[in-house]
C-alpha cells in the first residue's frame, strides 16, 4: 500500500497505516510546579516569621524579666531582716531589753542583757544598717554602730532560720565597715 507524501514510515511491512499521528514520544519528566505562598497548592499558608519588635522583647525583655525577678525575691526575703535588725538596735539604744529579748531566738542562748554588760558605761547613740549577707541559707546584716557620739565600730547580726536575731557582733574601737 502507498503511503501518501508526508506520512510515517512503519518499520515492518504490513503494519497499520494511521495517517497524521505522529510517533510516540514519552512524557517529559515531572518537575513540581514552583512554591508561591497563596497559590492553592498544599501547604501555601502564609508562613510568616516572628515580627522583629517581639524578638527583641522575646532576647531582651525576658531575661531582665527573670533577673528582676531574682532581684526583687532577694529583696523582699532579706527585707524582713532589715527591719528586723532596725527593731532590735532601736530598743537596744533606748534600753528596752525586753523588746530585744522578743526579737532573739530563744534557742541561741544570749539574751540582750548581755550586751548591756558588755557595752559597760557606754550607750548606743546611733546605728546603720547597711547590707544583707546571705551564706549558704544563713542570713546576716551588717553595718556600724555609734557609742558615746564618738566610737563607731563595726556591727553584724546574725538571724536564725525563724529569722529571729540569734547574735551580735560588735567590732573593736575604730573598727569600721
Amino acid at each position: 500500500m502507498p503511503q501518501p507524501p508526508g506520512a510515517p514510515q512503519h518499520q515492518y511491512p504490513g503494519a497499520p497505516q494511521h495517517q497524521g499521528v505522529p510517533p510516540y514520544s514519552p512524557p517529559p519528566p515531572y518537575t513540581a510546579a514552583p512554591h508561591h505562598p497563596g497559590n492553592g497548592t498544599i501547604g501555601s499558608e502564609n508562613k510568616k516569621g516572628m515580627p522583629a519588635w517581639l524578638k527583641l522583647v522575646l532576647i531582651i525583655g525576658l531575661p531582665m524579666l527573670l533577673i528582676g525577678g531574682c532581684v526583687g525575691a532577694l529583696f523582699l526575703g532579706a527585707k524582713g531582716e532589715i527591719d528586723r535588725s532596725n527593731e532590735f538596735m532601736a530598743a537596744l539604744q533606748i534600753g528596752d531589753y525586753a523588746t530585744a529579748d522578743s526579737l532573739t531566738d530563744p534557742t541561741c542562748g544570749f539574751v540582750s542583757a548581755d550586751i548591756g554588760s558588755f557595752l559597760g558605761e557606754s550607750a548606743i547613740t546611733g546605728y546603720r544598717i547597711s547590707g544583707v549577707q546571705i551564706n549558704n541559707g544563713s542570713t546576716s546584716t551588717t553595718g556600724t554602730v555609734t557609742l558615746d557620739q564618738t566610737d563607731v565600730r563595726t556591727l553584724r547580726l546574725s538571724f536564725s532560720d525563724n529569722d529571729l536575731v540569734c547574735g551580735i557582733d560588735i567590732g573593736a574601737f575604730g573598727e569600721t565597715e
